[in-house]
C-alpha cells in the first residue's frame, strides 16, 4: 500500500525479453567503476523494495541538480547520475492521465554521483526505451 502511495505522488516527478549484459562492455557513459557500483547497488536495492521484473537497468551522467527531492537528499553537484530500469512493476501504480494508461514500466531514480545517494525517483508509464548512450548494468534482478 504504501509503494501505491509513493508511486503516485512519484508520477509528476518523472524526469525525462532481453537480458542485462556484464558492465565490462563498453562504457559510453563514461562511467567510472564506483559510479557503475552505486548505480548497480541503487537498481538491487529499488528492485527488492517494489518486487519488480527489470528487463533491462542503464545508468548515465547528465548535468542537472535536484533541490526539490522526494528522499530526504538533495544532489546539488551540477551532475546527476541517473539509473533507469525498464520492466514490470506489479506492485506500482499510478493515476492515469487523460487517454493514457496507469501501467508503469520504468523508474528512474537521479542520485549523487559521488556518494550513490539517491534524490529523486520517479516513474514512467507507455512505451519506454533505454536512453542513448547509456551503460548497461549487470543483472540486477
Amino acid at each position: 500500500m504504501a509503494a501505491c502511495l509513493i508511486a503516485l505522488a512519484l508520477a509528476g516527478c518523472s524526469s525525462t525479453g532481453s537480458a542485462v549484459s556484464d558492465a565490462r562492455q563498453s562504457n559510453p557513459a563514461g562511467l567510472t567503476r564506483q559510479q557503475i557500483t552505486f548505480a548497480t547497488h541503487i537498481a538491487r536495492r529499488e528492485i527488492a523494495k517494489q518486487g519488480s521484473h527489470i528487463r533491462i537497468a542503464v545508468a548515465q551522467l547528465h548535468p542537472g541538480t535536484v533541490h526539490q527531492s522526494n528522499t530526504g537528499h538533495t544532489c546539488e553537484t551540477g551532475t546527476l547520475l541517473r539509473v533507469t530500469m525498464i520492466g514490470s512493476f506489479p506492485h506500482t501504480t499510478v493515476a492515469p492521465m487523460p487517454g493514457g494508461n496507469a501501467t508503469v514500466h520504468a523508474e528512474i531514480v537521479e542520485a549523487n554521483p559521488t556518494t550513490g545517494q539517491e534524490c529523486l525517483i520517479g516513474v514512467k508509464t507507455g512505451q519506454v526505451q533505454p536512453p542513448d548512450g547509456a551503460t548497461r548494468l549487470v543483472p540486477v534482478g
